[in-house]
C-alpha cells in the first residue's frame, strides 16, 4: 500500500513539473505536419495552446488532451467547413497531435474510431437550432430532448457509428445529460481550438455534473407566504405549468443572466443557456427569447415538447430563415394578447443609417406586422437612442429616448400605431440617476415610467392618454425593483424608501395582469440599504435580496 500511495504521489509530482517546466521552453508557434501547427501564448496569467490548420483556426477543434512520460497528445477534429471537388462541407477527420517537451511535434491521422483512453475530454457547444439528442448513436433511437444554440454539453470521451446524415459524415458524440449517456451527431457540435494550460488540467479528476430538477413549490396564495431578507445571492426561479411540462426560468444574480430548462415528467427534456428578454406565453405554451450578441435573433421553443418553434412569416415573399434582430433596437419583448411584439431597424433605399419599426407578430397565424416609426428616426436622429418602448393598449405605444442635451429629462413619445403618428411628444424631469435607466413597465391597464437606478425611490410616474390628452401622475410604489411568476400569475415587485442608505424600506407587490395590489412589507436591511438585486419566490418563501454596502 505504501509502494502504491509513493508510486501515485511520484505520477502527480512529475505531472506537476511536466506542466509547469514544460510549456516555458516551447516555441511559439512549431509545425506539426499535415498541415497543422501548434501556437502557445504565455500572455498574461493564462497561458494557452492552439492548434491551427494552414495558419486558420475555424476549422479545428480539440477534443481531448493527456500528458506524460515527457510528452502532450491531443486529439483534434479537422473539419472541413465548405464544400469542395473532394469533399462535402462539413467533412471530418480526426488526427492525432504529439508534442515533446523539447518543442518539437507531429501529428497522424487517425484511422477508425479515435480512442481517448487516459484522455481529459473538453466540452462542447452545441452550434445550432433545433438539434435533438438521442438515447443511442443513430437517427432512429428516441429522441431524448433537444438543445437550442449554443447550449454547453460535457463529452464523455466516446463516439460511435461513423454514418452520413445529408452531405455531413461525421461521429455520434456521447455526452453526459444528468448522469446519463445521450447522444448528438457531430455535425452539430463544436470544441474549442484552444484550452488554457493549467497545471492542475491532469491531476483533477474528472466529475460530469448530474443537473436535478428544481422544485418549486406552490404552497398557498402569494399573500400568505412568509418574507426572508438575505444578502446571499440567490437564483430567481419563475415556474410555468402546462399539463405533465415545466419551464423553468432561472435569473442568475450573480452573472446577471438567463437561462431556461423545460421539464416533462419530472426529467429535464431541453436546456437554453445565456438567454435575453425571455417571456412566456401560456396561449401558445412557448417561451420567447433573444439570443446572440451583436447580431441578435428571436426564439421561441414549445415547453410541452422542448422543440424550438419557427417565428418565420412563411407568407413574405423573400422568407427569411430566422427573425433577425438589429442590436440597436434589443430592448424589449412584449406579449399583448396573442401577439408578440418588439422595435427593430430597417432599412432603405435612401435610408443607409435605418430607422425604428415596431414588428407585431401574430403568435397563431405567425403574420408579421411591420409599423414603420421613420417619423421617429426624421425627427430625433440617432442622438436620441430609443431605449425603452410599452404598449398601453392595442392601438397607443409609448416609447422613450435617451436625450442626450438635456441634463435631466427624457424624451416620451406616445404613438396611435393605426396612422403611425405621434399624439403626444414632451419631456419628463428625473432626480438623480441615469436617463437611459428609464423603463417602461405594464401594470394592469396603467403604464409606469420607472427611473430604474439605486437610491432613486420616488422618480416614478404612471403615464395616461386619453382623447390626447397626456398626464404623467407621480408613481407612489417607489422603484421598480423586477417581475416575476409564481403559481402561473405574473407579479411585479417595488421598493420604497425615504432615501438612499435608509434604516427601512417598503416591498410592495402586485399582480401585474390587474394592476391589484397583493403584498405590501416594511423591511429593515441587515446593513445600510444600498439597492434591491431580485425579489422572488424561492422554497415557500418571498425572498427579498439586498445589495448592501459592506
Amino acid at each position: 500500500m505504501k509502494k502504491f500511495f509513493i508510486f501515485v504521489l511520484s505520477l502527480l509530482i512529475s505531472v506537476h513539473l511536466f506542466a509547469d517546466d514544460f510549456f516555458p521552453s516551447f516555441k511559439n508557434k512549431t509545425d506539426a505536419g499535415n498541415n497543422f501547427s501548434i501556437s502557445y501564448s504565455s500572455a498574461g496569467k493564462s497561458p494557452y495552446l492552439k492548434v491551427l490548420y494552414k495558419g486558420l483556426s475555424d476549422n479545428t477543434e480539440i477534443l481531448a488532451a493527456k500528458a506524460g512520460n515527457g510528452k502532450m497528445e491531443l486529439i483534434v477534429r479537422y473539419r472541413q467547413l465548405h464544400e469542395t471537388m473532394e469533399h462535402p462541407a462539413n467533412f471530418a477527420d480526426y488526427y492525432l497531435i504529439s508534442i515533446e517537451k523539447n518543442g518539437s511535434a507531429s501529428s497522424k491521422k487517425i484511422e477508425g474510431s479515435p480512442v481517448f483512453k487516459d484522455f481529459y475530454f473538453f466540452p462542447a457547444t452545441v452550434n445550432d437550432n433545433k438539434v435533438n439528442f438521442r438515447d443511442g448513436p443513430n437517427t432512429k433511437a428516441k429522441v431524448a430532448g433537444q438543445y437550442q444554440k449554443d447550449t454547453n454539453v460535457d463529452f464523455m470521451g466516446k463516439v460511435d457509428n461513423f454514418m452520413k446524415i445529408g452531405k455531413d459524415p461525421d461521429f455520434w458524440y456521447c455526452f453526459n445529460f444528468n448522469g446519463t449517456e445521450k447522444w448528438i451527431f457531430g455535425r452539430w457540435i463544436t470544441f474549442s481550438n484552444s484550452f488554457i494550460l493549467n497545471k492542475e488540467l491532469f491531476t483533477t479528476p474528472q466529475i460530469f455534473k448530474t443537473e436535478e430538477v428544481v422544485k418549486v413549490t406552490s404552497s398557498g396564495k402569494i399573500k400568505n407566504l412568509p418574507f426572508e431578507n438575505t444578502t446571499e445571492s440567490v437564483n430567481r426561479i419563475s415556474s410555468y405549468k402546462s399539463g405533465n411540462s415545466e419551464l423553468q426560468i432561472i435569473f442568475d444574480s450573480d452573472e446577471y443572466d438567463y437561462s431556461a430548462k423545460i421539464i416533462k415528467n419530472n426529467k429535464i427534456i431541453s436546456s437554453i443557456e445565456k438567454i435575453q428578454k425571455p417571456v412566456y406565453s401560456p396561449n401558445t405554451k412557448c417561451l420567447y427569447y433573444i439570443k446572440g450578441g451583436y447580431s441578435p435573433t428571436l426564439h421561441a421553443v414549445n415547453i410541452e415538447t422542448g422543440e424550438a418553434v419557427s417565428l418565420v412569416d412563411k407568407t413574405e415573399k423573400y422568407p427569411q430563415s430566422e427573425v433577425y434582430l438589429e442590436y440597436e433596437c434589443d430592448y424589449v419583448l412584449l406579449l399583448k394578447e396573442n401577439k408578440l411584439c418588439y422595435f427593430r431597424t430597417v432599412y432603405g433605399y435612401d435610408d443607409e443609417a435605418g430607422h425604428p419599426a415596431l414588428d407585431i407578430i401574430d403568435l397563431t397565424t405567425l403574420k408579421h406586422t411591420l409599423i414603420d416609426f421613420r417619423c421617429l428616426r426624421d425627427q430625433y436622429s440617432y442622438d436620441y437612442p430609443l431605449t425603452t418602448f410599452c404598449m398601453a393598449d392595442e392601438n397607443t405605444v409609448f416609447t422613450g429616448l435617451y436625450n442626450y442635451y438635456e441634463d435631466k429629462t427624457m424624451i416620451i413619445v406616445a404613438y396611435d400605431i393605426s396612422n403611425v403618428e405621434p399624439v403626444w411628444i414632451g419631456s419628463l424631469e428625473y432626480k438623480g440617476g441615469y436617463k437611459d435607466y428609464y423603463m417602461l413597465y405594464n401594470l394592469g391597464n396603467k403604464v409606469i415610467l420607472d427611473n430604474n437606478y439605486f437610491g432613486t425611490f420616488d422618480n416614478s410616474f404612471i403615464l395616461t392618454l386619453e382623447n390626447n390628452k397626456f398626464t404623467a401622475v407621480p408613481f407612489k410604489g417607489g422603484q421598480v425593483s423586477n417581475t416575476f411568476s409564481y403559481d402561473n400569475v405574473e407579479y411585479l415587485a417595488t421598493v420604497y424608501a425615504e432615501k438612499e442608505y435608509a434604516s427601512s424600506y417598503t416591498i410592495t407587490i402586485y399582480e401585474l395582469a390587474t394592476g391589484v395590489e397583493v403584498v405590501k412589507k416594511t423591511f429593515k436591511p441587515k446593513n445600510y440599504l444600498w439597492g434591491i438585486r431580485s425579489i422572488g419566490v424561492q422554497n415557500g418563501k418571498l425572498l427579498v435580496e439586498d445589495i448592501i454596502s459592506k
